[in-house]
């Protein structure tokens, strides 16, 4: 199943086919251990052939009989009498027609063209949250018993949060702001000069303690000898309200998310995020400089909308994470986490469970039955939404494609003996050696 997954994306390169044709190939070499020889008929030796097919005839996505076969269903749900089945279908097929035409000259009303999209995310922001980034999405209504949406007043919660969680939400912010980034510079050269032997993880550590101080110190200065301070720098050196806005759901990036509790009810799970970050400390007890880009794995717990005085509002996600280094491993090519070692650090591991929205992609955890509170993380791709490489690597015709799929090469099979294959092959011969090899 997951190799007839992976062939129909529509974005797959070279690479990408090279290491399905040597897994399926592995596959079936196993199978003719189990069954017998009348088993592999002509269809069964086909499924070798189609990574071919698709690396001369393009996706198969845009070339397969589905959406004919869809097409074909629809004009069959028209015909009422079945005496005449032809008359039915041209009927049914006109009045469609004429209801589409009329309806794009209707205003204020909804329809299949102006309806918006399930998950759509298209919130409502400031000049200074969209430059920054801040507050992308939209807030997610919770359905009453009835079927309707609960009204916008009662999306979310007005409350209080303590002054750590206050504290640290604000500093997540203020370390993920483009604007701040010359004075959280700034700050660190003076840190640094207090000490020169100072090694850089305790200078981060101070750092990240008394920042929030002096950058308000450090603007109220410039605001009393009258320098130039920037609308977004001015609000958010001042520090949001005690008041904050929680939500229960949450769209963005085409995902939809949910707290822990809200899933308490539901059978579906949408609290799997997680965030990636590049070169970093591998916790926040662990001093190794980590190279590399990191995925942090959690579970969304609270969803908390910061005040700035009423300029800025800024979303953040408020999660359970997982340790890297005892609760995060690779099975056969599967990563699985353990949410039994949490660890509270954020994308800047210093000891914040906050991220920005904009910052988590979505993920599911699968429980494993072989390995006890142990969970399969199974990355989310998002429909309808193509990654389509670099403009200035590949040309509109060029034959080297580069559209890359997301962690296509750790959907390996799960047996034990099974041949680790990576996605960095070139030809066919590197799959002959590797083979021969093992």
């Amino acid at each position: 199943m997951r190799f007839f997954k992976a062939i129909f994306y529509k974005d797959l390169s070279k690479v990408d086919l090279q290491f399905l044709k040597s897994k399926v190939s592995l596959t079936l070499c196993k199978l003719e251990k189990i069954f017998p020889p009348s088993f592999f008929t002509v269809m069964v030796h086909l499924v070798i052939h189609l990574t071919r097919v698709v690396k001369f005839g393009g996706p198969i996505a845009f070339r397969w009989m589905y959406p004919i076969e869809r097409e074909l269903l629809k004009l069959k749900s028209y015909v009422h009498n079945r005496a005449h089945p032809k008359g039915s279908i041209a009927e049914g097929y006109l009045a469609e027609e004429s209801i589409t035409f009329c309806s794009r000259y209707l205003s204020k009303v909804e329809t299949v063209f102006t309806r918006a999209i399930r998950n759509d995310d298209e919130g409502h922001r400031n000049q200074i949250e969209e430059s920054n980034n801040l507050c992308p999405g939209r807030a997610l209504a919770r359905k009453l018993h009835s079927g309707k949406s609960v009204p916008k007043r009662r999306r979310s919660s007005n409350s209080h949060i303590d002054e750590k969680s206050l504290t640290q939400a604000h500093r997540y912010v203020l370390f993920n702001v483009e604007s701040v980034t010359p004075f959280r510079e700034e700050h660190k050269r003076i840190v640094k000069g207090r000490s020169r032997r100072m090694p850089d993880y305790e200078m981060n550590k101070i750092h990240s303690q008394q920042f929030t101080v002096w950058l308000k110190e450090r603007v109220a200065r410039m605001e009393e000898r009258g320098d130039e301070v920037t609308e977004d720098l001015k609000w958010l050196a001042r520090g949001p309200l005690r008041s904050v806005k929680r939500y229960s759901g949450y769209l963005i990036k085409g995902y939809r998310f949910h707290t822990k509790d809200r899933e308490k009810s539901l059978s579906t799970q949408n609290s799997g995020v997680v965030t990636v970050e590049g070169e970093n400390y591998a916790s926040s007890r662990d001093r190794r400089h980590v190279q590399g880009v990191i995925n942090y794995y959690g579970k969304l717990n609270d969803i908390i909308e910061l005040n700035y005085s009423g300029q800025i509002r800024v979303v953040l996600f408020k999660c359970d994470w997982v340790d890297i280094n005892r609760g995060c491993k690779i099975d056969n090519g599967v990563i699985l986490v353990n949410f039994s070692y949490k660890a509270h650090t954020g994308a800047n591991l210093i000891d914040d469970p906050f991220v920005l929205a904009a910052q988590v992609d979505k993920v599911f955890f699968v429980t494993d039955p072989k390995h006890k509170d142990w969970e399969v993380v199974r990355h989310v791709k998002v429909r309808d939404v193509f990654d389509m490489g670099s403009v200035d690597k590949v040309g509109p015709y060029s034959n080297d494609c580069t559209f890359d799929v997301p962690n296509l090469h750790k959907i390996g099979d799960d047996d034990e003996d099974g041949v680790d294959i990576t996605p960095d092959m070139e030809c066919e011969g590197d799959v002959e050696e590797n083979d021969n090899n093992d």
